[in-house]
């Protein structure tokens, strides 16, 4: 039998070291799948609560506003029950360099689909499957001695949004444990003259 010497192939170490690279690629890149997984989830989660972030702003500023300069409120938001604090609950404190003061926060615990889980100020209930918790605290003008209601800045509201909920379940204090977070300061006119 004649062999033909004249036909290129590969040996078996060039073979082996082929097969050893392609693996340390596809190893690579399979490790790589949870990273984008989480990042995807994340992703997920995060255009979720910015989706409900927008939904509680528009909400407070659904809320009824005083009628008059004595209606101290507070004017519950529509759809999630959030007191919203009238122009006369304003804090009548001298001048400071700041010229807000923060009265208590509000905490509500929302579902993935963005409906109420449970009551304001309540700790979360397992059984209501929370995913989102909302915080709100209001940050009232102060009543400045020859200032008018006219000239009142407005009420301004900071609002957290951290999940997954059942990590800080408890109201009372900010969650520290927390996968992620959202927030947004907002302002409020809750002047009656200007409406």
């Amino acid at each position: 039998m004649k062999r033909n010497l004249g036909k290129a192939a590969f040996s078996l170490v060039e073979v082996a070291f082929a097969v050893g690279i392609a693996s340390f690629c596809l190893i690579t890149i399979i490790a790589l799948i949870p990273a984008g997984v989480n990042a995807n989830q994340s992703s997920v989660e995060q255009t979720k609560a910015t989706g409900m972030l927008s939904g509680v702003v528009a909400d407070l500023r659904c809320a009824p506003v005083p009628t008059s300069a004595a209606a101290a409120g507070p004017f519950l938001s529509p759809r999630y029950g959030i007191p919203v604090p009238g122009v006369a609950s304003r804090p009548t404190d001298p001048p400071m360099t700041s010229g807000y003061s923060t009265p208590p926060g509000y905490s509500i615990f929302l579902k993935e689909d963005g409906t109420l889980s449970g009551t304001l100020n309540a700790n979360a209930d397992p059984t209501q499957n929370p995913h989102f918790r909302v915080l709100i605290n209001f940050y009232l003008p102060r009543s400045v001695p020859g200032l008018t209601a006219t000239s009142l800045a407005a009420t301004r509201a900071r609002i957290v949004i951290t999940w997954p909920a059942l990590s800080d379940p408890v109201v009372g204090n900010a969650p520290s444990k927390f996968a992620g977070s959202v927030e947004t300061v907002v302002e409020l006119n809750r002047n009656w003259l200007d409406h």
